[in-house]
């Protein structure tokens, strides 16, 4: 064997280990699916002294029934380190985090965040007012000590991690939801989409406002967040309905499509549909029920 050769084959060798690493993370969030459950997937080869976890996030929808929580962030945390591990949902609910350092014999928990960010420029946040950042985000944490402890290897926690009925903020589950699925229908993504609610703070009841990047904050009243602009804030009646969470999302579409240059909307403050405003009021109020009305599954 020539030493050419031979060096070809190191070199090889080299590049292939160095992307394993790099790749492991993008092929995790895919091999899930096919894998959970399956005996393949749970003798997956793993460190000693390594952990990695799995398992599937739903919420009571609307409707009362449970459906899975589409691209959240988990985090895995213990008493002792609160940023151990993270990762998102997938489409189905489900997530697979680590390897990780295993804390055996001590237990893990877990939490979930109203909050994606897929890439730089696109996150998805539902926090409370005053929120500023993704860790305000709303969470919920499963009641309990936590779960394990486990021995070395891959894990499942539980069969499914529920939000319950009666978690007072589930509604923010539900806003971020309905961002999510508005997010998915725009062709060219644009922007990011920072709504801040919470139940019962304000209007004696829910209150919902959409806030999206500008240049100062034009002394809007509670304008928190830097570099924001308050976009709308709904009535207090209607704030859990999908219509209307998607009718503000299309303002703040239109927002990063006209930016500084955004349409004039004169007699806009009290709008109805068969009320007379003017041109710029319904060319903005008319995109925003366009989103309301669409058909999200579809796409454009």
């Amino acid at each position: 064997m020539n030493n050419r050769f031979v060096w070809v084959l190191v070199t090889i060798c080299l590049v292939i280990a160095l992307c394993l690493p790099a790749s492991a993370g993008i092929n995790q969030a895919f091999a899930l699916q096919s894998l959970t459950g399956s005996h393949e997937y749970q003798s997956m080869p793993q460190s000693p002294g390594e952990l990695t976890i799995y398992g599937r996030w739903l919420y009571p929808d609307r409707s009362g029934g449970n459906v899975p929580a589409k691209r959240f962030i988990v985090y895995v945390y213990t008493d002792n380190n609160p940023w151990l591990a993270y990762d998102y949902t997938d489409d189905s609910g489900n997530f697979i985090i680590g390897p990780f350092a295993n804390p055996n014999p001590g237990k893990i928990k877990v939490k979930i965040y109203t909050w994606y960010h897929p890439v730089a420029g696109h996150e998805i946040t539902v926090a409370p007012p005053g929120g500023n950042s993704w860790y305000d985000a709303h969470v919920y944490t499963p009641e309990g000590d936590g779960f394990g402890p486990f021995d070395d290897g891959t894990r499942m926690l539980d069969e499914a991690l529920v939000v319950p009925s009666n978690y007072d903020q589930k509604k923010a589950f539900w806003i971020k939801n309905d961002l999510q699925d508005g997010f998915d229908f725009i062709p060219s993504k644009t922007g990011d989409y920072f709504a801040l609610w919470q139940n019962g703070i304000d209007f004696r009841t829910d209150a919902l406002a959409f806030f999206v990047p500008s240049t100062t904050c034009k002394g809007i009243v509670g304008c928190v967040r830097p570099k924001s602009i308050h976009i709308n804030y709904l009535t207090p009646s209607n704030t859990d309905a999908r219509d209307v969470i998607l009718s503000e999302f299309g303002h703040a579409v239109m927002w990063f499509a006209f930016g500084q240059n955004a349409i004039e909307t004169p007699s806009c403050e009290d709008h109805q549909f068969y009320a007379s405003t003017s041109q710029g009021c319904a060319w903005s109020e008319g995109w925003a029920y366009f989103f309301s009305v669409a058909d999200l599954t579809a796409g454009v």
